[in-house]
């Protein structure tokens, strides 16, 4: 589609998670040249999308967190640096 897709994998009831959630929602609401995917750590699905892309960027497991949000190969780790740096990349890919 050309679209620009955003995985984002979290836990709801993380504190990281929380802390970035308005902001995932403002972007998501924004912006609709962009393909949110949401994933759910705590359910079967998120879970395999999570080892999907842990494997597929070779994640060991120490470094296996949440909240984490992926842009074009790009890894936004914590909700420091995605709250920092997300919107960011997002308007540049746009």
């Amino acid at each position: 589609s050309g679209q620009t897709i955003v995985s984002y994998f979290y836990s709801p009831h993380c504190s990281g998670h929380l802390a970035v959630r308005d902001l995932i929602d403002r972007l998501k609401a924004q912006d609709t040249n962009l393909d949110w995917r949401e994933y759910d750590i705590t359910t079967q699905n998120g879970t395999l999308a999570y080892l999907a892309f842990a494997n597929e960027y070779n994640l060991s497991e120490n470094l296996r967190t949440v909240p984490r949000v992926l842009v074009n190969g790009k890894i936004f780790t914590d909700s420091k640096n995605i709250n920092e740096s997300l919107e960011t990349t997002l308007e540049e890919v746009n």
